[in-house]
């Protein structure tokens, strides 16, 4: 570790202020906030790939349930159940692609 100083060069990942209102505060879980945020900051890179944006021009990430459980040190089934939450919630779509394919993943707001 070392102190910050104005020449530190951090990377980071926007998370969304609405996430901190009234209406998101009791039915989204901190976990599935974090995952909201990392799904957001992978879109944003993903709109300057044209192999992330479908017929209708929405941008989608393609993300593990396994890859967002060893980003954010937690099991499948807390990344599944946050997933279920942020779409019950209407933050994400998931929409498949066909077997063997990864699940596409779009992110609303």
């Amino acid at each position: 570790m070392d102190y910050f100083k104005p020449s530190t060069n951090l990377q980071f990942i926007k998370y969304p202020k609405f996430l901190f209102s009234e209406k998101y505060s009791v039915k989204v879980s901190q976990t599935a906030k974090i995952i909201y945020a990392l799904l957001s900051d992978r879109a944003i890179s993903s709109a300057a790939n044209t192999d992330n944006i479908d017929k209708n021009g929405n941008v989608f990430v393609i993300f593990t349930i396994e890859e967002l459980a060893k980003i954010i040190h937690k099991s499948d089934m807390a990344v599944k159940n946050s997933l279920k939450m942020l779409e019950e919630n209407h933050l994400i779509v998931r929409k498949s692609v066909g077997v063997g394919k990864p699940t596409h993943i779009y992110i609303l707001y």
